[in-house]
Formats: structure tokens, C-alpha cells, sequence
């Protein structure tokens, strides 16, 4: 069910957007374009079974941390109450949080796979977990998940099925390995995710991230996996 009106003119008052909200996309989120004396902005709307309000508080506040520390991301927007997200109700709760929109735009398949591209992503990422190495939060601050507690793994591990018998056990050895590796803090702590190339843009000062809905904690390595993954799938597209 979409987000219905009464809800999208709380939003609209509570950050003072000009206009109507345009509809992007929905896929975890509700996601709009608006803006505030011209200023672009982007409305996410979450509803409550995909994420509570300490959760979404969490992620914010590292958002917040690296955007004062200089990293380029879609810095979350306080609404006019001051707060970072806001509850709005209707026939359905739904939480609303607001983010500068990244400037720019998103990389070509083939703009992807030159080395160039391919260096300022590993720069941006070491850049965030670096900077991420002195980020404390309040103690009013829910931690981010673990790795082993991530919606994706457990959508693997729900789809996992016993009588599959090589995959199965697989899945559950490369888990066991996993939860034996040292958790050390200059190798273990909050990563993006999900950093492929719909949740960044480039323009000629570089990249700003965005979508740091999937933010965990985890072994700063598993942040190059999604590029990785991307860029090998793209490639034998190309080929």
C-alpha cells in the first residue's frame, strides 16, 4: 500500500518541500524527489516491519558523523522539528526521513569497467572505513546489526533448503569460518553494504553515496564484495 496523501503533506510540512513529492521507485523504501527553496532533496519513506525508528536513528547518525568528517553522502536533512526521522501517521505508520540529493549522476556499464572508475570506488571505500575507524556513537544510539543478523543473509538462510545437499552445507561451512575470524577494530565495524552502482553517483568532484539502508556491521572486506561481484557480472556483459 502506497504512502497516501495526508501522509506525503505531513512530510511536505514537516521539511518544507516545495510542491509535491515526485515518486521514484519503491523497493525496501518509498522514495521521492522534492527539493526546499530549490535546495534537492530526496523523502524516503520506510514502513515499520522493514526498519523501527532506532534503526533508521542508527544509520543516520554514522551518515551524519561522515558527512561532517568531509565524506560525500546524501547527508540526512533535520525536519523543522529538529528531528532525524519522523513518524506520520495514517492507515498505515510510516517513518519519513529527508537527504540531500547526490549530484551527478549514475555510472554507464562501460564507464564502470574503466580503471579510473574502478580506483575511485576502492578510494571511496577506504576513505569510509578509515574515517569510520573513530566514529562513537551516544550511548542512545541502537548499534547496527551484525552481519549474522542482516535481512539478506536470512532471506539465504530461509531459502537454504537441507535436502539441497552440497549448497546447504556449503552455506553453513563458509559460516561457521566466518564466525571464527578475528573481529579486530582496524578490520571489523560498520560497513556500507550494498555500495554497487545504483547507490552512488559521480560527477567531476567524484562520488556520493547514498542508500545506507543496509549498513551493518561486518568485516570491512565484505564492502568490496558488491563491487567485485558487479563488475564481473558486467564485464562478461560486455563480452
Amino acid at each position: 500500500m502506497s504512502p497516501d496523501s495526508r501522509q506525503l503533506d505531513a512530510a511536505r510540512r514537516l521539511w518544507n518541500l516545495d510542491g509535491e513529492p515526485r515518486f521514484i521507485r519503491r523497493v525496501a523504501n518509498f522514495v521521492y524527489e522534492s527539493s526546499s527553496g530549490g535546495r534537492p532533496l530526496i523523502l524516503r519513506l520506510t514502513e515499520p516491519a522493514h526498519r523501527s525508528v532506532k534503526q533508521l536513528e542508527s544509520e543516520l547518525d554514522w551518515l551524519n558523523f561522515l558527512a561532517e568528517r568531509g565524506l560525500r553522502v546524501s547527508a540526512p536533512v533535520r525536519s523543522g522539528n529538529g528531528a532525524l526521522v519522523e513518524e506520520l501517521d495514517g492507515e498505515k505508520r510510516l517513518f519519513a526521513g529527508v537527504f540531500e540529493k547526490a549530484p551527478g549522476g549514475f555510472l554507464t556499464d562501460a564507464k564502470q569497467l574503466e580503471p579510473a572508475s574502478v580506483r575511485e570506488w576502492g578510494r571511496y571505500l577506504g576513505r569510509m572505513n578509515k574515517l569510520t575507524l573513530d566514529y562513537r556513537p551516544a550511548p542512545s544510539i541502537e548499534p547496527r546489526p551484525e552481519w549474522d543478523q542482516e535481512e539478506m543473509l536470512a532471506c539465504a538462510l530461509r531459502a537454504a533448503e537441507p535436502g539441497d545437499a552440497l549448497p546447504y552445507r556449503r552455506l553453513n561451512e563458509l559460516l561457521e569460518w566466518l564466525r571464527l575470524l578475528p573481529r579486530t577494530p582496524d578490520g571489523y565495524g560498520l560497513v556500507h553494504a550494498d555500495l554497487h552502482t545504483g547507490n552512488f553517483f559521480v560527477d567531476e568532484r567524484g562520488m556520493t553515496a547514498f542508500d545506507f539502508d543496509d549498513s551493518c556491521r561486518h568485516w570491512h572486506g565484505y564492502d568490496l564484495a558488491t563491487p567485485l561481484y558487479q563488475l564481473l557480472w558486467t564485464e562478461g556483459a560486455e563480452a
